[in-house]
C-alpha cells in the first residue's frame, strides 16, 4: 500500500521557463570575462555541502551563508576580487527570480493522487522560499507537505532530508514512493532511505548519456501519465 508519493521539485514538477537562466552571463561579459569559460555558473550550485544544519536556524542565517557560498564559487571560477561582491549579488537576485514552469502532465498526476487518496510532498535541495516557488506554480493546493534543503539543513541524498519529509507526513518509508529526476540524489537517497524510487527521464534527457541503467527494485519512467497507476498497482 502506498501512502504518499515525495516528489523531488525541478525537473520533476516543474522546468526553467524558456529562455531563463540561473546567472546572468551579460554582466560577466561586461566586466571582460570569457563567457565560454564561465558558462558553467549559469546551472552549477555552489551550496554543495549536503549537511549544512547550523546555518538554517532562520531565513537570515541561511541567505547570509548561501551567499557566501556563492562569493566562494565565484573567486574559483576566476572572478577578480574587485567584481566578487557585485556578481554575488547578482547571482542571488538572478536565484530568487526563476521563472518557472509546470510540467504539461504535473497538475493532472498531483490531482489524480489526491483523488485516490494519496498523501504529496516536495523534497528538494532549494532556497528558503520554496513554499513562494511551489504558490507562484499554482501546486499549493495539491501538495501536503514542503521540505526544503534550505530549512531543513540537509541537501538530498543526505539521509536526515528524507526523513523530514516521512516525518511531516507521518509515514513510514515503505509506505512512500519518492518521485525524481536526478539519480543520486532522488534515486540513490531515496532508497538509501527506505523508499521505493521512480526514476523520471524527461524526453532529451536520454539522448544526453546522462541515464544510468536500472537496478532492480527501481522503476523509469518518462512522465507522470502513468504515475498514478503504477503506485496504486497491488504490491508485487
Amino acid at each position: 500500500m502506498v501512502r504518499a508519493v515525495i516528489f523531488d521539485f525541478y525537473g520533476t514538477l516543474v522546468t526553467e521557463r524558456e529562455g531563463e537562466i540561473n546567472f546572468d552571463l551579460g554582466i560577466l561579459q561586461r566586466y571582460g570575462y570569457d563567457p565560454d569559460a564561465l558558462e558553467r555558473l549559469r546551472w552549477i550550485d555552489p551550496i554543495t555541502s549536503l549537511d549544512h544544519a547550523e546555518f538554517s536556524d532562520s531565513r537570515s542565517a541561511y541567505v547570509d551563508w548561501q551567499r557566501r557560498q556563492w562569493l566562494e564559487h565565484l573567486r574559483r571560477a576566476g572572478v577578480a576580487a574587485e567584481h566578487l561582491d557585485l556578481l554575488a549579488d547578482q547571482a542571488a537576485a538572478r536565484s530568487g527570480a526563476r521563472e518557472l514552469d509546470v510540467f504539461p502532465d504535473t497538475i493532472d498526476a498531483l490531482s489524480a493522487l489526491r483523488r485516490a487518496g494519496i498523501l504529496t510532498a516536495v523534497c528538494s535541495n532549494w532556497g528558503w522560499d520554496l513554499a513562494e516557488a511551489i504558490a507562484a506554480c499554482g501546486l499549493s493546493q495539491l501538495i501536503d507537505v514542503q521540505v526544503t534543503s534550505a530549512q531543513a539543513g540537509y541537501r538530498k541524498p543526505h539521509r536526515r532530508i528524507f526523513e523530514v519529509a516521512l516525518e511531516r507526513l507521518a509515514a513510514p518509508a515503505h509506505q512512500v514512493v519518492f518521485v525524481g529526476d536526478t539519480w543520486s540524489a532522488d534515486v540513490e537517497g531515496a532508497r538509501a532511505a527506505g523508499m521505493r524510487a521512480l526514476h523520471v527521464v524527461r524526453p532529451g534527457m536520454a539522448a544526453s548519456g546522462t541515464v544510468s541503467p536500472v537496478p532492480d527494485g527501481v522503476l523509469r519512467i518518462d512522465g507522470l501519465e502513468e504515475l498514478v497507476s503504477l503506485v496504486t498497482a497491488p504490491a508485487g
